[in-house]
């Protein structure tokens, strides 16, 4: 009997182990067979159960080689990243709450793949009514969401050319107006349509009009800023929305820098295709207070400026067309100007107050024009300067005042320092010092003949290269001022980095000397600080012999200003009496 108990007994122990196996195998089919990920996870984060959807879904690289393929029999700490936003604690929230949370976690799987996963962890309750355990539900929400988000992308962007659609630009716009009205900001819509569209498609097929709206759509996202908003509306139509609008020219910028990237042919297939447009342009709040307002009212201007011929833009304003309109073509007539050596260059004499001599003269540029006459640097060297056009202006300064001083040179004339202002662009370029080199060799005229002006802000833009840039400049034997001191924003440390020779006092500090007690505070601690750090001082934009007898008094000498000279050109300078 003993002998079949314990038979019996073990037969029964051998049964149950059976029966557990298949039980777990059972379990382990149905969990495996389940689509979306199971985990059961203890309180601290130890997992006690995972299928093998979830194995795939949830395991990343940091954690992939701790689950064994079997995995409702591993027993290893939970270490997936939870960093807030894309990985969400849903344990945690669950431990805290008490209740059931559902969060998305994006992130890489042990293959690389990026998955969108939706997790749903509920707590499990023991006898007490305390959280024992949390399961956690996965569903891989991968392909939903992406599907998603190129049906959104598709109904907010054109299929042809990718840009921004008319439904994604009128809300653009519409919350640029909310930005404009709540902080009394100014914006812009400019509306194009290509010239003559519809004899390509006619002649070339859409085909060719199609590949020529891709080319022309990419030419204008290059274009715009990063800030501004470029959409196709349909058609030939485009428009581009510009935020944070500063001045007007920033719009006339941006049509030239449209008709200068479209000035040359573009190959669309076996075709050479020239693009211009007609543009309009409305301003926030000038022309419409709202969003359909003012595209209409740009899509009005750009129907005017069709109107009156190809390549043209016009303003809702007429008067700002009128004015646009005379800046481009001043544009126009200054590029000719350059190429056909139609400016003159003028000099101001510097001067010694105390000893009544000749110091140096400035170089400042005039502009003979056709209809305004005689221009001064004011009326055109900002348009220059917006336009790019600023470099070769400069250069040509440059080139004919140092013929001039080296013509003078050759006569034996004392004429001292010629000063040369030196524009941003010019500071910033790197083949500057090559270029002044060969210049200099060029018209056989000495670097210690030279002296350039350069403003504190100029500097400022970027001071390590300006700093360099300048050192190599007074290697050479050349001296360097600095223009216009005391309205810019320099630092006494990059001051004293600086190898300058000069500070020139601005003269909107000088026309008030000696009545104004703030500008002759100011005057008397620039020339106490140029004293202090060995550095000469002049002061420009002395008129009266009240100023010139203040800034003697405290001890600036060099002068420059009406009292004693009037810009002239060097035939002038020359017909006066010796010496200048």
């Amino acid at each position: 009997m003993a002998g079949k108990d314990q038979s019996g007994t073990f037969g029964a122990c051998s049964s149950s182990v059976e029966t557990l196996e298949k039980e777990n195998a059972y379990l382990q089919t149905i969990i495996d067979s389940v689509g979306s990920g199971i985990m059961v996870i203890q309180r601290n984060y130890e997992v006690t159960l995972m299928n093998a959807t979830a194995e795939s879904m949830m395991m990343n690289e940091q954690i992939a080689d701790k689950f064994h393929p079997k995995c409702y029999e591993i027993s290893h700490h939970l270490q997936a990243p939870c960093d807030g936003k894309e990985h969400p604690c849903p344990l945690s929230m669950v431990l805290e709450s008490g209740e059931r949370v559902k969060v998305m976690h994006r992130h890489k799987d042990a293959f690389g793949k990026e998955r969108i996963i939706e997790l749903t962890a509920t707590p499990i309750l023991d006898e007490e009514g305390n959280i024992d355990a949390i399961v956690e539900v996965a569903h891989d929400m991968t392909q939903l969401v992406t599907t998603q988000q190129e049906l959104a992308h598709q109904s907010h962007h054109d299929a042809l050319t990718d840009l921004p659609n008319r439904v994604l630009f009128m809300d653009r716009l519409e919350q640029g107006l909310k930005y404009a009205q709540r902080y009394n900001k100014r914006l812009a819509v400019l509306f194009l349509d290509i010239d003559r569209f519809k004899e390509v498609n006619d002649s070339l097929g859409h085909a060719v009009g199609d590949e020529l709206l891709v080319s022309v759509a990419t030419q204008l996202g290059v274009i715009v800023g990063v800030n501004d908003t470029v959409a196709r509306m349909g058609g030939d139509e485009f428009a581009i929305l510009v935020e944070n609008l500063q001045e007007t020219n920033a719009l006339i910028s941006i049509v030239t820098r449209i008709t200068q990237a479209l000035s040359e042919p573009i190959l669309v297939g076996s075709h050479w295709l020239y693009v211009t447009f007609g543009v309009g342009i409305a301003l926030y709040p000038n022309d419409a207070q709202d969003a359909i307002s003012l595209l209409k009212n740009a899509d009005a201007a750009m129907y005017n400026a069709k109107q009156k011929g190809r390549n043209r833009y016009e303003f809702y304003t007429q008067s700002m067309t009128q004015k646009a309109y005379e800046r481009i073509v001043m544009e126009t007539q200054l590029r000719e100007a350059i190429a056909t050596n139609a400016l003159e260059v003028y000099f101001q004499r510097q001067v010694d107050a105390q000893s009544q001599t000749l110091i140096g003269m400035e170089a400042l540029v005039r502009w003979n024009h056709p209809e305004l006459g005689l221009l001064g640097a004011g009326r055109f060297v900002p348009m220059a300067e917006e336009t790019g056009l600023i470099v070769a202006l400069d250069e040509w300064v440059m080139r004919h005042a140092i013929m001039q001083w080296v013509a003078w040179h050759k006569k034996g004339q004392a004429v001292g320092i010629l000063s040369l202002n030196l524009s941003t662009l010019r500071l910033a370029d790197e083949y500057l010092i090559e270029r002044i080199t060969a210049l200099l060799e060029e018209l056989e005229a000495q670097p210690q003949w030279l002296m350039l002006e350069v403003t504190e802000s100029q500097i400022m833009k970027n001071p390590q290269a300006s700093i360099a840039t300048l050192n190599a400049l007074g290697a050479m034997g050349i001296k360097l001022a600095i223009d216009d001191f005391g309205t810019g924003y320099s630092s006494l440390a990059y001051l004293k980095a600086l190898p300058i020779n000069k500070i020139k006092i601005d003269q909107s500090f000088v026309r008030e000397l000696p009545y104004n007690g703030n500008d002759a505070q100011i005057v008397k601690t620039i020339i106490a600080m140029a004293q202090a750090l060995g550095l000469e001082v002049i002061a420009e934009g002395v008129e009266t012999q009240a100023q010139c007898d203040f800034l003697l008094s405290l001890g600036c000498t060099q002068i420059q200003g009406f009292l004693f000279h009037r810009p002239s050109s060097g035939a002038a300078i020359e017909a006066q009496s010796m010496p200048f």
